[in-house]
Protein backbone atom coordinates (compact mmCIF):
# COMPACT_ATOMS: atom_id res chain seq x y z
CA UNK A 1 0.00 0.00 0.00
CA UNK A 2 1.24 3.17 -0.99
CA UNK A 3 1.98 5.98 1.36
CA UNK A 4 -1.45 8.27 -0.20
CA UNK A 5 -3.58 4.92 0.54
CA UNK A 6 -2.22 4.03 4.00
CA UNK A 7 -2.74 8.03 5.38
CA UNK A 8 -6.12 8.03 3.55
CA UNK A 9 -6.93 4.52 5.53
CA UNK A 10 -5.58 5.45 8.52
CA UNK A 11 -7.49 8.38 8.47
CA UNK A 12 -11.11 6.40 8.00
CA UNK A 13 -10.19 3.98 10.75
CA UNK A 14 -9.45 7.15 13.16
CA UNK A 15 -12.68 8.34 11.93
CA UNK A 16 -14.70 5.44 12.66
CA UNK A 17 -12.40 5.61 16.23
CA UNK A 18 -14.01 9.35 16.90
CA UNK A 19 -17.46 8.61 15.77
CA UNK A 20 -17.67 6.03 18.28
CA UNK A 21 -16.53 7.46 21.20
CA UNK A 22 -18.72 10.78 20.41
CA UNK A 23 -21.70 8.11 20.61
CA UNK A 24 -20.46 6.99 23.45
CA UNK A 25 -20.90 10.69 24.75
CA UNK A 26 -17.12 10.76 24.81
CA UNK A 27 -15.20 13.56 24.09
CA UNK A 28 -12.67 13.15 21.53
CA UNK A 29 -9.71 15.08 20.63
CA UNK A 30 -6.84 15.28 17.90
CA UNK A 31 -3.42 14.82 19.23
CA UNK A 32 -1.59 13.82 16.37
CA UNK A 33 -1.72 13.11 12.83
CA UNK A 34 -2.45 9.26 13.71
CA UNK A 35 -3.58 9.47 17.55
CA UNK A 36 -6.97 11.04 19.10
CA UNK A 37 -7.61 11.51 22.71
CA UNK A 38 -10.16 11.24 24.98
CA UNK A 39 -10.79 11.38 28.84
CA UNK A 40 -10.89 8.89 31.32
CA UNK A 41 -11.88 7.94 34.78
CA UNK A 42 -11.06 4.96 37.09
CA UNK A 43 -13.09 3.15 39.38
CA UNK A 44 -11.45 5.11 42.40
CA UNK A 45 -12.55 8.63 40.51
CA UNK A 46 -8.38 9.58 39.00
CA UNK A 47 -8.71 11.55 36.14
CA UNK A 48 -6.49 11.01 33.33
CA UNK A 49 -6.86 10.26 29.25
CA UNK A 50 -6.46 7.80 26.69
CA UNK A 51 -4.88 8.38 23.53
CA UNK A 52 -5.17 6.05 20.91
CA UNK A 53 -2.55 5.19 18.78
CA UNK A 54 -3.97 4.23 14.88
CA UNK A 55 -0.67 2.56 12.36
CA UNK A 56 -0.90 0.76 9.40
CA UNK A 57 1.79 -1.56 9.43
CA UNK A 58 3.95 -2.10 5.98
CA UNK A 59 6.06 -5.19 7.20
CA UNK A 60 9.34 -5.75 8.04
CA UNK A 61 12.94 -4.10 6.43
CA UNK A 62 13.99 -7.02 4.53
CA UNK A 63 10.35 -7.10 2.16
CA UNK A 64 8.46 -9.27 4.28
CA UNK A 65 4.64 -8.18 4.12
CA UNK A 66 2.87 -7.44 7.79
CA UNK A 67 0.14 -10.34 8.89
CA UNK A 68 -2.08 -9.13 10.81
CA UNK A 69 -3.50 -12.53 11.55
CA UNK A 70 -0.09 -13.61 11.96
CA UNK A 71 0.14 -11.44 14.78
CA UNK A 72 -2.64 -11.91 16.66
CA UNK A 73 -1.70 -15.62 16.71
CA UNK A 74 1.64 -14.66 17.94
CA UNK A 75 0.20 -12.21 20.77
CA UNK A 76 -1.94 -15.47 21.91
CA UNK A 77 1.07 -17.73 21.67
CA UNK A 78 2.56 -15.29 24.18
CA UNK A 79 -0.65 -14.79 26.33
CA UNK A 80 -0.71 -18.54 26.54
CA UNK A 81 2.53 -18.75 27.99
CA UNK A 82 2.93 -16.24 30.14
CA UNK A 83 -0.30 -17.48 31.72
CA UNK A 84 1.19 -21.30 32.34
CA UNK A 85 4.17 -19.70 33.67
CA UNK A 86 1.95 -17.78 36.22
CA UNK A 87 0.04 -20.89 37.00
CA UNK A 88 3.27 -22.78 37.16
CA UNK A 89 4.62 -20.06 39.61
CA UNK A 90 1.35 -20.13 41.77
CA UNK A 91 1.51 -23.92 42.34
CA UNK A 92 4.90 -24.25 43.25
CA UNK A 93 4.46 -21.72 45.66
CA UNK A 94 1.14 -23.75 47.06
CA UNK A 95 3.25 -26.37 47.32
CA UNK A 96 6.00 -24.90 48.99
CA UNK A 97 3.19 -23.20 51.10
CA UNK A 98 2.01 -26.59 52.21
CA UNK A 99 5.30 -28.29 52.88
CA UNK A 100 5.55 -25.36 55.70
CA UNK A 101 2.60 -25.98 56.95
CA UNK A 102 3.21 -30.01 57.38
CA UNK A 103 6.49 -29.27 58.60
CA UNK A 104 4.80 -27.03 61.69
CA UNK A 105 2.18 -29.77 62.59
Amino acid sequence: MKVKERDAVRAGVMALIAEALVGADKEVGPVAGNAVMTPVVSETGEEGYAVITVTIPTGAKDGTPYDGHEAVAEYQRKQAEKAEKAAERERVKAEKAAKREAAKA
